[in-house]
């Protein structure tokens, strides 16, 4: 024997998120990323990007100073109590873009990354390198992954997705009407996806 039941009422709410969900689509990418990391280190000759991939995986000769995974693993259970509060506040209907959703995490994770490398990161610099920082003049000869400043500035985090707002059509792809001054804007992120500072 089979029973049926009739749900009625006024889904129009539930009906509208459903059609937000479905129409938004949105990730943030927090680093150093190609299209902003073209300047070259004229002692080494590396890019920012090579820079920073070089120090977060370390190489034969140079050990690895994490400034992307390490704060990631470290404040994971904070960035999904940010993230699922965002969410919540979305569904509601209290954030009403997905990109108003968004940054606030990757915000989040971009000043951790920040701070971890100006903090500086184990193990420490030897003293000849410190004392060949201070005579060329860097304003933090001791920090390890900091010297003109310039791979740091690189560090930005960028919007790649639907700005749509939930209780009107239409809506923009590709992250428009971005801040450039946080680093998120009108192109995809590439090449090195996550930070570093030098």
């Amino acid at each position: 024997m089979a029973g049926k039941a009739k749900l009625t009422g006024d889904f129009s709410k539930l009906d509208e998120l459903v059609r937000r969900i479905e129409a938004g689509k949105a990730t943030v990418s927090i680093g150093v990323h190609a299209e902003d990391a073209s300047r070259v280190d004229p002692g080494s000759g590396l890019t920012n990007v090579q820079l920073a991939n070089i120090h977060e995986y370390g190489t034969e000769h140079l050990p690895a100073r994490s400034f992307v995974r390490a704060p990631l693993r470290e404040n994971k259970q904070k960035y999904k109590a940010l993230g699922a509060t965002l969410m919540r506040k979305y569904v509601k209907g209290d954030v009403r873009t997905l990109q108003a959703a968004i940054m606030p995490l990757g915000l989040m994770m971009l000043g951790d990354m920040q701070a971890r490398l100006l903090r500086g990161i184990a193990p420490p610099l030897m003293h000849d390198t410190v004392e060949a920082k201070k005579r060329k003049g860097y304003p933090r000869p001791h920090v390890a992954l900091y010297a003109t400043g310039s791979l740091y500035a690189a560090i930005k985090v960028r919007y790649e997705g639907t700005v749509r707002k939930g209780g009107g059509g239409g809506g923009k792809k590709g992250g428009g009407g971005g801040d450039p001054t946080l680093g998120y804007g009108n192109k995809s992120p590439s090449g090195y996806g996550n930070g570093a500072g030098y």
